[in-house]
């Protein structure tokens, strides 16, 4: 399955720039077509408020 999720190795972090900027529909779909295949939500990454994505 491809999806526009970057893969992070396990206790690895990745540059800011590489994390994909996706609508949220196009985020929830992605997730429930991978949940629904059988996969886990097994990470979850922040960023400051402060941070300007833009």
């Amino acid at each position: 399955m491809t999806t526009g999720f970057a893969p992070i190795p396990n206790g690895q972090a990745i540059a800011l720039s590489a994390v994909p900027r996706l609508s949220f529909d196009g985020f929830a779909a992605q997730a429930l077509d991978i949940i629904d295949g059988g996969g886990k939500v097994v990470q979850f990454f922040a960023i400051r408020k402060t941070t300007r994505l833009a």
